[in-house]
């Protein structure tokens, strides 16, 4: 009686080149980008990963299928490409697998990569940038938060100087690219 088994190559997702997604608790996700107000995770729009060179050898005949464990949440989809490679330095084109059997399309070669492509799907989520409650923290020369929301100041008050050779001309210096558009100039004594 024979006994057949499958081969299989070693594909480790916590190695490899990242794109938006990263690997926790041995699953490769999407990166998580910020968290809603909710507590919510809220990951990129879309990733990749792209494993190292995986050294074929003697197992040319076993790369075949890639068989694969897959957990999506909310509508996410995700695509596996190989390439494969003779000498580690010319790699064929990306080639997308059979889903139904896992088959692989690339060429056999002596060395192979896969790579996972990740797509979420967009949801709804509130998150708060920053809620301006604390007075003063974005207030300077331009720009003020004390009032809780952040706005631009319309109104400046300079102190001017007196010409050195009269006691009655009076002049403020205002840089030319501080301001885009001055609607109107009021002097007031004080």
């Amino acid at each position: 009686m024979a006994v057949t088994h499958e081969v299989g190559l070693p594909l480790d997702l916590s190695k490899g080149t990242f794109v938006d997604t990263e690997y926790v608790d041995g699953f490769l996700q999407l990166k998580v980008m910020k968290i809603s107000d909710k507590g919510n995770a809220i990951y990129a729009e879309s990733g990749h990963w792209e494993s190292e060179a995986i050294s074929i050898k003697d197992k040319i005949t076993a790369f075949k299928r890639i068989s694969k464990t897959s957990e999506l949440v909310n509508g996410a989809t995700y695509k596996i490409f190989t390439s494969s490679s003779e000498d580690r330095s010319v790699w064929s084109s990306w080639e997308e697998i059979d889903y139904i059997d896992g088959t692989i399309k690339s060429p056999k070669n002596n060395f192979a990569k896969v790579r996972i492509e990740i797509k979420s799907t967009m949801s709804d989520e509130i998150v708060t940038i920053d809620d301006f409650t604390v007075v003063g923290k974005y207030s300077n020369e331009f720009v003020n938060s004390d009032k809780g929301v952040l706005e631009l100041k319309r109104n400046y008050e300079y102190e001017m100087d007196t010409l050195s050779s009269s006691d009655s001309i009076y002049t403020k210096l205002i840089t030319r690219n501080t301001f885009n558009k001055i609607n109107k100039v009021r002097v007031s004594g004080g």
